[in-house]
């Protein structure tokens, strides 16, 4: 006897139940990991973005360090005011219309020995994406090596100068923290650089700004310490000057090199009050302290180098004024003069006069005085006859930078 199976419904209908269940969870999970790659690869891209403007903004930070060494080493290519030591800074500095974002600069003096100063460079490099703002800090320490550099004929650390006629500057110009005036028959090529003065002196004409002087070393200022050249430095070792003991010199006092004694090799001398030099031949350097410089007679006096062919040390020192007096008086001198109360003449100046090939440095109370009209300043720019890198930290410049420290990038 056959028997037929019966299916059961109730069997079948739970059956087909988990099936759909299963599909559904399947489906479930399936979205659940879709949407997770989705999230994932948003944040990739969103990750990417982020490290991307970090990385720009860390790049705009050294940048930035790198710039203001840039600036503190060629200061006149910078920012800053003519007569400002050093640029400080500024905000949101873009670095071309290339460049995405901004840096933000801050130099701060840290320390000044001699003719060494330190700085500390802080740079924040600023990047947005997205309605966010990404930045990194570089920091640095750098050292900046100074030396004295004369860069015109004649430099007046006074407020006025009056030129007359048969003064020439020649290639250098002249500067000065005030207003310069000339004469006709004065004459001046290359750049001046004053506060103002008359029509004559506006060719080539640079203004100052009235509240901010140029460093022109004086007296008054620190810039000039005449103490300093009797017990000199030369190739490390330090060595005495001599005294002269006559109060008029004539004829040669010293020889040519290398005929230098070991106790003052590079040929210094002082003297103190008022100098007369007449017929004189002095091969070094003359320190007059206290007093004035008389120049006489019909034969010139001459001040030369003594050191090769450009000294490390001034030709001339005079504490007052270089007086020139009488007919066909005239002072040679080659290299640096610095006369704190300038230049004048009196009595017959007939064919008399100052000549100085290299510069001259003139103080707050200088005059290039001439009464007579006959005796005349003659200042020939020689740079390589002015050598003297430590003359002054006043006025001095930049020549070298190095990196103390370079702190790693951190986010602020």
């Amino acid at each position: 006897m056959n028997h037929r199976t019966r299916s059961n419904p109730i069997i079948h209908a739970r059956r087909r139940g988990m099936a759909l269940i299963m599909v559904l969870l399947v489906m479930s999970i399936a979205c659940v990991m879709g949407m997770g790659m989705l999230s994932a690869s948003a944040l990739q891209g969103q990750m990417a973005i982020s490290t991307q403007a970090a990385t720009r903004a860390e790049y705009l930070a050294e940048s930035g360090v790198n710039l203001a060494m840039y600036y503190l080493e060629y200061p006149n290519a910078s920012p800053k005011a003519w007569s400002d030591p050093f640029w400080t800074g500024g905000n949101n500095i873009s670095l071309g219309d290339g460049v995405d974002g901004s840096v933000s600069i801050t130099i701060e003096k840290v320390s000044t020995t001699g003719f060494q100063s330190n700085y500390k460079i802080t740079a924040s490099g600023k990047v947005s994406r997205g309605g966010q703002s990404f930045s990194r800090v570089t920091t640095a320490n750098v050292q900046v090596d100074y030396e004295f550099k004369v860069e015109s004929a004649a430099a007046f650390a006074g407020s006025y100068i009056r030129l007359p006629a048969r003064t020439s500057f020649t290639v250098g110009g002249a500067k000065i923290n005030g207003n310069i005036d000339m004469d006709p028959g004065a004459l001046l090529t290359g750049p001046i650089i004053a506060l103002g003065g008359n029509v004559m002196a506006l060719i080539n004409f640079i203004l100052l700004d009235p509240a901010k002087p140029m460093a022109i070393p004086s007296v008054e200022n620190g810039g000039v310490d005449m103490d300093r050249y009797l017990n000199y430095t030369y190739n490390g070792r330090t060595y005495q000057a001599d005294n002269i003991t006559s109060q008029v010199v004539g004829g040669t006092i010293t020889g040519l090199p290398p005929a230098a004694s070991a106790g003052n090799p590079a040929h210094v001398y002082y003297y103190d009050g008022n100098l007369t030099l007449q017929a004189a031949i002095i091969t070094g350097t003359l320190v007059v302290r206290n007093g004035r410089l008389n120049i006489r007679g019909a034969i010139p006096s001459t001040i030369i180098p003594s050191i090769g062919l450009s000294s490390s040390l001034p030709a001339l020192m005079v504490d007052k004024e270089i007086n020139v007096s009488g007919l066909n008086a005239r002072l040679l001198a080659t290299g640096l003069v610095w006369a704190n109360n300038g230049v004048t003449f009196g009595g017959t100046t007939l064919g008399s006069g100052v000549t100085i090939t290299g510069a001259a440095i003139f103080g707050s109370n200088a005059l290039i005085k001439n009464s007579t009209s006959f005796g005349g300043v003659s200042i020939l720019y020689t740079p390589a006859m002015v050598n003297v890198t430590d003359f002054s930290t006043v006025g001095a410049v930049p020549q070298r930078i190095r990196v103390v420290s370079w702190n790693n990038t951190k986010q602020e």
